[in-house]
Parts: structure tokens; sequence; C-alpha cells
């Protein structure tokens, strides 16, 4: 995970390609002060304009996929952060589990403590779902009707390197803010 701030060469060479940010050297970089790349999993008050900011503001083709530890770790760390963060990057953040959340539920599920903290931290319901599923069918292009599903779901294709992950949320029911509930297909 070196050399991240160089990342922008590939940016700018292929300016017609599109990346999605992910995992531990990515959101680590929300921070403009992190420098131990041994501390992947980095805590406390984030100090704005890091690279991984930089990145989605500067770059059309850069989004950011909030899944996993390292995506929940860089929601979590600092709440004021997060709720700009989120406003500023609404149109290239995309929700993705990328665990096996067996659970399902609760602490014990990721996903789920993700969605939670999106919801709590985003400015609105628009926003909750550009994140949680808009902005991957834009940069997808998929068409939710042409996939064996019900009509009030919507399924994110969220690219990771390793995975695919997907998340159904209900279109028409009211988002909660219950951190036990997960996202199911009604």
């Amino acid at each position: 995970n070196y050399g991240f701030e160089r990342f922008y060469k590939m940016l700018e060479k292929y300016p017609n390609t599109i990346f999605i940010g992910h995992a531990q050297a990515w959101w680590a970089n929300i921070d403009k002060n992190y420098t131990d790349h041994n501390a992947v999993y980095p805590k406390g008050k984030v100090t704005p304009g890091g690279i991984t900011d930089r990145y989605l503001s500067d770059y059309p083709n850069m989004y950011g996929d909030l899944s996993a530890g390292s995506g929940l770790n860089a929601l979590t760390r600092d709440d004021d952060h997060t709720r700009d963060f989120i406003q500023r990057h609404q149109d290239k953040l995309m929700f993705g589990s990328d665990c096996s959340d067996w659970v399902g539920t609760g602490s014990a599920c990721i996903g789920a403590q993700t969605i939670a903290t999106v919801r709590r931290l985003s400015p609105s319901r628009t926003v909750e779902r550009k994140i949680f599923c808009e902005n991957a069918r834009r940069i997808f292009k998929s068409d939710p009707t042409t996939l064996k599903m019900s009509s009030t779901s919507c399924l994110a294709f969220i690219a990771t390197v390793a995975c695919l992950a997907c998340v159904s949320v209900a279109a028409d029911s009211p988002m909660s803010t219950d951190t036990n509930t997960s996202p199911t297909d009604p």
C-alpha cells in the first residue's frame, strides 16, 4: 500500500477509466496527517484535506467504496468530518459490504454497522439513497428492471479487487436508523 500519493498519475493517464478506492490505504488517507503506514486502521480526529478526499474532489473518474472494516473505521473516526465528507462526496461514494456478515445484524455485522453509520451521518434520505444505490447504478449503468428482483428494491453493484458486493435496499420503505436491522429484500 505504498505509493498511494502517486496514484494521481494513473487517474490522469486513464481519465476514461472508473477507479473505485477501497481498503485500508484508501480510507486511512482521508486524514491529511496520515503518515504511519503500519497503522492501517488509524483512530482519532481526522484532519481534512487527505489524499483520498483530494482524489475524490479532483478526479471525476475516482469513486469510493465504503465497504469492510476500513470503510467503517473511516466513517466512525470523526463524526463531524464524516458528515462533511459525505455531503461533499455524496455523488462519489458507494456502499459495499465486502465481508461475510454471517450474522447480518447488529454489532457483529460490519455491513449493518456501515448502513447505520451512513444513515446517522447523512444529511438526508436522498444522500443515503445515492450512497446505497443510485451512485452504483449510475456508474455501472445497471438497470434493475432487467434483473430478477422485486420492483421495490435496488441492487447496487460494487466492484472491488476481490469481489462483487451487493445490497438490497427497499426503495419505498422508510429508512430506519435502527442498528439492529439489516438490508433485506422485502
